[in-house]
Formats: structure tokens, sequence, C-alpha cells
């Protein structure tokens, strides 16, 4: 018994001392060993999600659309012009994770940066994709 603990711990150490050696004197061939394990890894796991789930996307779409008709309602002109235009933002940045997570093609943009038609027509192109979001909450998404 005590032999056989004995070859196992020399195997082991005989392995750490190659792996070490390949690392030190290989190490570009070390590093593409490397990296097929890891393809190989990932491979065996099947696709992954690269960013938030579409739930969370129309969850926060809703909100901000929400918001945006809340800020269009506001008296007070000192907060809509600030956070409007962040709000805005926000949608935009959203709209678009929104799209390519269900596959649309990228939006087209004839100016630089985004104006409302833009937003309205992203968002009218995420309903008929199938995303529910709100028909009377500020922009109508028409376009």
């Amino acid at each position: 018994m005590a032999e056989a603990i004995i070859v196992s711990v020399a195997l082991l150490l005989g392995v750490a001392v190659w792996l070490i050696g390949a690392v030190l004197y290989a190490p570009s061939s070390a590093s593409r060993v490397l990296e097929w394990w890891t393809r190989r890894r990932q491979a065996s796991r099947g696709p992954q999600p690269t960013g938030l789930p579409i739930e969370q996307l129309a969850a926060d779409l809703r909100r901000l659309l929400y918001e945006h008709e809340r800020l269009m309602r506001s008296r007070s002109e000192w907060q809509r012009v600030h956070h409007l235009r962040a709000c805005e933002i926000a949608l935009h940045d959203r709209a678009e994770e929104a799209a390519v997570a269900l596959g649309l093609p990228p939006c087209r943009l004839a100016e630089p940066g985004w104006t409302t038609a833009d937003l309205e027509r992203r968002l009218w192109q995420l309903r008929v994709a199938g995303m529910v979001l709100p028909a009377d909450a500020g922009l109508t998404g028409v376009a």
C-alpha cells in the first residue's frame, strides 16, 4: 500500500515538473494547448448569452418609457431639460441592446447621433418583433 502511494506521489511530481518545464521552455505551445482546452470546454457547455436577458431589457424599456412620459408631463423646466435627455439616451441604449438580442439589424442613422424619430422607429421595430411595450408612454412608436 505504501509503495502505491509513493509511486503515485512520484508520478504526480514528475507530471508537475514536466508541466513547469513545458511552460518555461515552450510558452507558445503551452498557450496553444491552454487555448485549445478552453475552447473545448466552452464548446461542450453550448452557447452562452452575451448580454442581459430579454425580459430584463423589456422591463428596463418599459420603465424608461414611463419615466419619459412623466418627464414630458412635468411642469418644472429645469428638471425636464436635464432628465429628459438622460432618459432618452438610456432609452436609445436599451432599445439597441434589445434589438441585438432579438436579432434585428443595427439601426442605420442618416445623421450622427440619435433623434426622437430614430428612437420611435426602433421601438416600433421592437413591438413588431414581439416585445411588449406600453403604447401610451410618451413615444408612440409609429414610424
